[in-house]
């Protein structure tokens, strides 16, 4: 069957086009072409739509429920208000595309490529994302709670409002992406690198930062409280603008620090930051400034 022959079959009976272009597929390796389709209060779900090509299609109200969409081609594609909950979406390419009303809960985006993906409020609650790259990607209000994802690229995408609240998404990517005002509570970020992310009003409360990379992070009213920050590389960062209280700074790199003209100097100024911020360092609880008492750190090897 040649590739029009198939293309008309998606419109007629989609079952029968899920057999023809996997037959098509396998016999010649290209996708099938469906340029430019409109496609509407269609139900596509739990069928096999994997490696086709929607380039520039516009969806509207349909259901992906379930669907095998892997490798497909989804560039520059619009989705108003479709469901693709529990959609396989691996190593497919959503490029460019915009949506509105998007829903994909517990779908899967293993390597999948989001460049550019505008889909502000979105719903990608319990996805998976490992390897999936959203560069670039406009996610405000977005909503990965208890998502997961390892080696996610989240560079200079929007993520402002969104909300991250247990996620796991260990050795990320959000350098110079901006998480104003997101909430990402009890989250895993562990080993993750947010250089010159915009984390003003962000809410790590109770999340795991180990080993994560914040250098040159702009800070405003950012809140660390009970976060687990340890062996994290704050350089350059103004910890006097965080709320750090209880946050579990042990072994952290925070070398340079404003005013700080030799190590003596350095730690004195350094202790003091961190007891304004609340903060613990080397295991041990720091005062606040204003408390009653003497700061003390252990002695070295202690």
């Amino acid at each position: 069957m040649e590739e029009k022959e198939v293309a008309k079959l998606f419109f007629t009976d989609a079952s029968k086009f899920a057999e023809a272009k996997a037959e098509f597929f396998g016999r010649t390796g290209s996708r099938v072409r469906l340029h430019g389709v409109t496609v509407e209060n269609r139900d596509l779900s739990r069928l096999d739509l994997s490696n086709c090509d929607f380039t520039r299609a516009h969806f509207i109200k349909a259901l992906f429920a379930n669907t095998n969409l892997t490798g497909t081609l989804f560039r520059n594609v619009r989705f108003d208000w479709c469901n693709a909950e529990g959609a396989d979406f691996s190593l497919a390419s959503l490029s460019r595309s915009s949506a509105a009303g998007f829903c994909a809960s517990g779908g899967v985006f293993k390597e999948a490529n989001l460049f550019l993906f505008d889909a502000p409020g979105a719903n990608f609650d319990n996805c998976a994302f490992d390897g999936a790259d959203l560069t670039g990607a406009k996610l405000r209000g977005a909503n990965f709670k208890s998502a997961k994802g390892e080696r996610t690229f989240f560079t200079a995408a929007a993520l402002d409002g969104a909300d991250f609240s247990n996620a796991r998404f260990t050795q990320g990517y959000y350098r110079r992406t901006s998480l104003t005002s997101a909430v990402i509570c009890g989250a895993d970020l562990s080993h993750s690198i947010f250089d010159e992310a915009n984390l003003h009003k962000t809410d790590f409360t109770g999340c795991d930062l180990s080993f994560a990379d914040l250098k040159n992070a702009k800070l405003n009213d950012t809140v660390f409280r009970n976060a687990k920050m340890i062996n994290a590389d704050i350089r350059d960062i103004d910890v006097n603008e965080g709320d750090f209280l209880g946050a579990n700074l042990k072994s952290a790199f925070l070398t340079k620090v404003t005013g700080a003209d030799d190590r003596e100097e350095h730690e004195r100024v350094k202790a003091e930051a961190l007891a304004h911020a609340g903060a613990r360092e080397e295991g041990v609880d720091i005062k606040p400034l204003d408390y009653p008492g003497i700061v003390e750190f252990p002695a070295s090897g202690q």
